[in-house]
């Protein structure tokens, strides 16, 4: 009986086994099938965007990662982004055809004023890449200029038809700007939104402030050590209810408890950071100090609160990032509800798909999102409704800007907050005609120098104490407080101005 037992047994598990063989070979064929079909798709689209003369995407990248896999860090190669303005609005206008046309008359001339070793390649739709060999740093942003100078030039269509045309362009060194073909794409990125902010029609090259400044180099080679000596540290800022008078949360903000120097701000630090690769490890360590702040403060505060941390445009473009901190959240054993992750500028990036996919995942998690008001449009409040952001940041000197436009874009905000239930906070609060002008708004949560200037963990639960006990009386506070720019430091990095 036992024999025959054994053989059943035996059986039973070959099947199963079988099975799960199949199921495996079948899982993978159809990931093969997957691959394939992007595959095509993407040739396809490479063919049916070709411009003659012009690289395809794929092949500008294996350009660049030929480059450095033969380089190493013994060599240098300058990486030009052009992004042209706005040009959907000249598809629009005159179709796929002609705008086909236009930017082969645009390639035609960026490639006249390059020399011949340059190689030029299609990144996507109008965003051009430009691989330059053996940089020297004045001539190649002597080429930018000249680059922006041809597509300035007034390009005919037909008849008396012409168009005017504009560039946002951006520069990076390898390896100086990023070691691998993401981070140097990453770090063009950051520079192209930059000169986007500040309305296009201009060339800039990478955290160029940074590699001018004194203390750039120093600090570079003193941050590693800093990570391995735990010398970061959070601040906290609280956010308030100025009705109820009670805690909204607690904004986490980042600085350096330099061994010499004393407590650094992140104006110092936070770009040497992000061209590093830094910035990623100290999203990480800020995120998991916050969750251990949360559980902390859990214990003193009696009613729900949150905690905010800030998330650059940088992290944002890494596709791990929202994997990363599930599992952080795991470890900690944490809730995401009541953990608010804040995009500083929302409105430059949020039409990026890297960063859009990023938001929905972390939303997905259950992590509240949180976005600055400055900038926003209808359009870009359609997306944050898609995205399904739940908190908006304004200044303060946003609700006394009495222009039309301003009036016209805060009214905007308002009843977009009202009709979704998104909370809109006020920073940079510091005195009580500022809290006087939020409430007759309609606003109801602050934050800035009037409630507390942002202070340590150990200040930051004394400060709770006290508070509970007897709620902060702002009219008393704003007489012991002197009145200071807000702080908008973060775990990230926007970055702050002293």
């Amino acid at each position: 009986m036992f024999v025959l037992q054994s053989l059943f047994d035996n059986k039973v598990f070959a099947v199963i086994g079988t099975i799960l063989i199949i199921g495996l070979l079948a899982y993978l064929t159809y990931l093969l099938f997957l691959w394939v079909k992007k595959d095509i798709q993407l040739t396809k689209e490479e063919k049916s965007t070709h411009i003659e003369g012009v690289l395809t995407k794929s092949a500008m990248h294996s350009l660049i990662s030929g480059n450095i896999a033969k380089l190493g860090n013994l060599g240098n190669f300058t990486l030009m982004y052009v992004d042209l303005d706005n040009f959907s609005d000249l598809s629009s206008a005159f179709g796929q055809k002609e705008a086909k046309k236009i930017l082969t008359t645009i390639v035609q001339r960026i490639k006249k004023t390059l020399p011949r070793d340059i190689s030029i390649g299609r990144y996507k739709g109008d965003e051009f890449l430009i691989f330059i060999p053996n940089f020297d740093r004045l001539e190649t942003l002597e080429y930018a200029n000249n680059v922006l100078k041809e597509i300035r030039e007034k390009i005919e269509l037909y008849g008396d038809t012409e168009i005017e045309q504009t560039a946002s362009i951006a520069l990076c060194y390898y390896p100086q700007h990023g070691g691998t073909v993401k981070d140097l794409i990453e770090s063009l990125k950051i520079a192209i939104y930059n000169v986007k902010k500040n309305g296009g029609n201009d060339c800039l090259v990478y955290s160029e402030s940074q590699n001018d400044n004194e203390d750039f180099v120093e600090y570079f080679y003193q941050i590693r050590s800093a990570i391995e000596n735990k010398e970061f540290l959070l601040y906290y800022q609280p956010m308030i209810n100025v009705n109820s008078k009670k805690f909204y949360g607690f904004e986490a903000l980042i600085r350096w408890n330099h061994p010499t120097l004393g407590v650094l701000a992140p104006n110092k630090f936070i770009n040497i950071m992000e061209q590093s690769g830094d910035i990623h490890w100290v999203g990480q360590w800020g995120f998991e100090t916050i969750l251990k702040t949360y559980s902390e403060l859990s214990k003193v505060l009696p009613y729900p609160f949150k905690v905010s941390i800030n998330l650059s445009a940088k992290q944002l473009l890494d596709e791990t990032l929202a994997i990363n901190f599930q599992k952080i959240l795991k470890k900690h054993k944490i809730q995401p509800e009541n953990i608010v992750l804040e995009m500083g500028e929302f409105a430059l990036f949020e039409k990026d798909k890297t960063v859009n996919d990023t938001l929905k995942r972390l939303k997905l998690i259950g992590f509240k999102l949180a976005v600055d008001g400055f900038g926003l449009d209808y359009g870009s409040l359609e997306r944050a409704e898609q995205l399904g952001i739940d908190i908006i940041k304004v200044d303060m000197k946003y609700l006394y800007d009495e222009s039309f436009v301003a009036k016209k874009t805060l009214q905007v905000l308002l009843d977009y907050a009202k009709e979704k239930q998104v909370d809109i906070i006020c920073e940079a609060v510091e005195d009580i005609k500022d809290v006087k002008k939020v409430q007759a708004t309609g606003i109801e949560y602050v934050q800035g120098y009037l409630i507390s200037k942002p202070i340590d963990l150990k200040i930051l639960k004394t400060f709770i104490e006290n508070f509970l006990i007897m709620p902060i009386d702002l009219e008393e506070n704003e007489k012991e407080t002197h009145t200071q720019p807000n702080e908008n430091v973060e775990v990230n990095p926007k970055k702050e101005n002293e």
